[in-house]
């Protein structure tokens, strides 16, 4: 599924870009472009709606790609500290969420030492409350950390992939990664640190543009770039498997 909707949003992001595109001529010159557009509409007994969206189709399709990529290029360049701090954000959490948390086992004298199952589906459901608490709290933190030192904290983040590795080959070594109460307490800190720093690059991202208009462009940009971070964790995932058969 992801797949899937990585390759959607690449091919529906030319035409995305056109279509604002042309929302911003109009902008600019509404008497013109509402002319020629409503003409062509009432020749072709369609909303006026429909029949700016397929002409900006018919001219992706007739070779506007090229004029495509030069729109977004500047957009791109502006938002792209962001957007790496996204990419990696979502990297590391699909590395190993849920794939590697999924193989932790209870310890010995574990609450959920009869309960595996029990066990991995409270894991999840923290993550996921953290994951909602982080994002809510990105409103808040945006006050009080510049966009420019976002990267820090996204950089840190890295240090979970070993940590949950370590919960999955050596439990025993320290009870941080090998205990109920410190897989709890990592998984609170990784989901909170994926919510919040997720929200925050992207809306640190389109406020990163010179102006106003490019903020939506920014936005689908920011978008296609999460869905590429997703994807790309999602194959990292198998790479945290090797050497790790039968534990």
């Amino acid at each position: 599924s992801c797949w899937v909707y990585f390759i959607y949003l690449r091919l529906r992001l030319p035409e995305t870009a056109v279509a604002l595109a042309n929302l911003e001529e109009q902008r600019s010159c509404p008497r013109d472009s509402a002319g020629a557009d409503s003409q062509r509409c009432e020749s072709a007994g369609m909303p006026l709606s429909q029949a700016t969206f397929e002409i900006q189709v018919e001219a992706a399709d007739g070779g506007a790609c090229l004029d495509t990529w030069r729109r977004l290029k500047p957009v791109l360049f502006e938002v792209a500290p962001q957007a790496a701090n996204v990419l990696a954000v979502f990297v590391v959490t699909m590395s190993v969420f849920p794939g590697v948390m999924n193989t932790w086992r209870p310890g010995p004298g574990s609450l959920f030492s009869n309960a595996q199952q029990l066990y991995g589906t409270a894991l999840i459901g923290t993550f996921q409350i953290g994951d909602v608490v982080g994002r809510s709290l990105a409103n808040r933190v945006s006050r009080l950390i510049a966009p420019s030192r976002l990267w820090i904290s996204v950089l840190l983040r890295f240090a979970f992939i070993p940590l949950f590795m370590l919960g999955q080959r050596a439990p025993s070594w320290c009870v941080i990664w090998g205990s109920d109460s410190g897989r709890f307490l990592l998984c609170i800190v990784f989901s909170v640190s994926n919510g919040l720093c997720a929200s925050l690059a992207m809306m640190f991202g389109p406020g990163c543009c010179s102006s106003v208009d490019k903020r939506e462009v920014a936005g689908i940009a920011m978008s296609a770039v999460m869905v590429s971070g997703i994807f790309c964790g999602t194959l990292l995932a198998f790479l945290t498997q090797i050497g790790a058969a039968g534990q």
